[in-house]
This record gives structure tokens, sequence and C-alpha cells, in this order.
């Protein structure tokens, strides 16, 4: 870790000035803006509450439908940093080739910019989810615990969009993989159900998938207040091991991914 925190540090300057430009990029040619990194998840949200509520009509005891969109909300704004870690990380070497023997910028900072950027959004969604709880009186002591997901949250992020990337290089049907590995994740996430709903013969299957891991430890900090601190210590555990494994394989692999770009 202290080797990237180095790399991290001495091109900071760069790595933040490529992030700025990232954003700029993205919405230069829209017509509202930076207003996308509100709406895009705003909307979102409308799909779920609208196919949740009132077409399955799911309603959970002591809940009303405003709780409930919200205890969606909660789900929806981590799952929507991972899935733009995801889709952008998978292609973020092989976008980026000339950048493989750089060194103004070095290319293992470019997933880390994939994720940097993913976290702006999602930082955008957390302040307005705790806008709207705070209006309500919703206040809690667990949301300051925030901070204890959100390290591993992008450690995870990084050590896994570094895999990813690198292994797109050298299988390119990992990026037609990705969408629709995507499209499953949403399905499968706890987005818009609560692990009491989850079936006892699926819930050994839920021990697989990260989001499931992320999306209850959020929402048990920003809206029920009991935090599952078995969930969050295997993922910290494992999001240390992801990051650490990611930084190695992609170190070790970068220096022959030009032969194949």
């Amino acid at each position: 870790m202290t080797s990237v925190v180095r790399l991290s540090f001495a091109h900071r300057s760069v790595l933040l000035t490529t992030v700025v430009d990232e954003l700029r990029k993205r919405y230069s040619a829209t017509a509202l803006g930076a207003a996308w990194n509100i709406l895009q998840p705003l909307m979102f949200l409308a799909l779920y509450a609208f196919v949740y509520v009132r077409i399955f009509r799911i309603s959970i005891a002591g809940f009303s439908s405003l709780d409930y969109v919200l205890l969606i909300f909660t789900g929806l704004v981590p799952f929507l940093a991972f899935s733009e870690s995801l889709t952008s990380g998978a292609s973020a070497v092989v976008d980026n080739k000339s950048l493989v023997k750089n060194t103004l910028f070095p290319i293992e900072l470019v997933p880390v910019r994939v994720v940097l950027v993913a976290m702006i959004g999602m930082t955008v969604g957390l302040t307005m989810l705790l806008g709207v709880l705070l209006g309500r009186g919703h206040v809690l002591p667990t949301q300051f615990l925030l901070p204890l997901i959100i390290i591993p949250h992008l450690l995870f992020m990084a050590g896994f969009t570094w895999l990813l990337s690198i292994a797109a290089v050298f299988f390119r049907d990992i990026l037609n993989l990705v969408h629709p590995i995507n499209l499953f994740l949403m399905m499968i996430s706890p987005i818009g159900f609560t692990r009491e709903m989850i079936p006892a013969e699926i819930l050994p299957l839920m021990q697989f998938n990260p989001l499931y891991y992320i999306i209850m430890v959020y929402r048990g900090m920003l809206y029920t207040g009991d935090v599952p601190w078995d969930l969050l210590g295997v993922f910290s555990i494992a999001s240390v091991v992801v990051f650490f494994l990611g930084y190695y394989v992609f170190s070790r692999l970068k220096v022959i991914c030009a032969d194949y770009l």
C-alpha cells in the first residue's frame, strides 16, 4: 500500500487534474452539465421506486412508501459507484494505451482515477441522502461511522479495477461481459429488498456478492442504525486482500501489456 500511496502523492497534482478533466469532458457537451451528478441517481431511484412500489407493490412492516424509497436509496448510491468503477474500469488501460510507458502519469493511476470519479458521484448521492434524512429528523449515531465502510469500499474498488483493467488487456472478451455482469449484479444485489426478504436457500449465495456486504453495511449505518459488524469485518479484510492483490498483479503485468495493446 505504501508504494501506491507514494505514487499517488508524487503525482497528486496530475491525478487531481485528470479527475477534474474527466468530469468536465463527461458533461461538457450536455445542456445540464454537472447537474447530472444529482439527476442520474434520482432517475435510477425513480425507476426502482416505480418498479418495486407501484408494480411489485412491495411493502415493509412499519415503513411508509417514502421510508421504503429512502431504504432503496441507501443501497442504490453505493451500487452506482461500484457500477461506474466496473464499467469504466474495465477499459481503463485499453483506452489509455499511450500511458503504458508514460512517466508523467503512470498507468497504475488510471484505474485510481476511475475510482475517484466514481467516489465523487457517490459523495454527491450520500450528501443528498443525508440531507433528506436530516430534514426528516432521522439522525443516528451510526451515520458518523460511515468512514468505516467508505475506506474499505474505496480499497476494494481500486483493487478490483486494477485486476479488471489489466485482465481486459489480455482478454478483450471481458469488455463485452461487463454490461451483462453489471445488470446481473443490479438484479441480485439487495438494493430494493432487505436481508430478511432473501430466501434462506439463496442467502448463502449472497456471501459471494461483494455488493451484498457493501449495501447492507451502508444501510445499517445510514438508515436502520443496526450495523452488521460481521459483514463489515469480512468485507474490510477482503478489501485489503483485493487491494494488495490487484496492485501486485497490475504492477507485474503492466511491463508486458504494451505488446497486447
